[in-house]
């Protein structure tokens, strides 16, 4: 068989660069993914997520989930207590942050929060 025998096909359009491809945070954060800073420096893993309803300051003020994550050698070291939205990017084994690990304790992410 010939090239010139091969049916003709239609192009195809070339995937838009503007859309990803797929949505690559859908996996929701669970215990036990690593969990990495905006550097990707390793953090830590997911120990605990405590899902809202917590008491909230204000009337109307709702609270998000916080994802406890410790650190150190077999989960020994200090932990965090890192409210969802700072979840930049979650992969099916590993969670990415939008800040960097020294943000998180000029935060004081490293103390639990009393609602807790």
């Amino acid at each position: 068989m010939r090239d010139d025998d091969l049916p003709i096909k239609p192009d195809l359009p070339a995937p838009s660069l503007a859309e990803p491809l797929s949505d690559v945070s859908a996996v929701p954060p669970k215990p036990g993914m690593e969990v990495c800073d905006l550097n990707g420096d390793k953090v830590g893993t997911i120990a605990h997520i405590y899902q809202p309803p917590f008491p909230a300051d204000e009337p109307d003020e709702v609270r998000e989930p916080i994802i406890e994550v410790k650190t150190g050698l077999l989960g020994l070291g200090s932990h965090y207590w890192i409210p969802r939205s700072l979840i930049q990017e979650t992969l099916p084994d590993s969670a990415f942050l939008s800040k960097t690990k020294a943000e998180l304790q000029s935060l004081g992410l490293d103390k639990k929060p009393p609602y807790l």
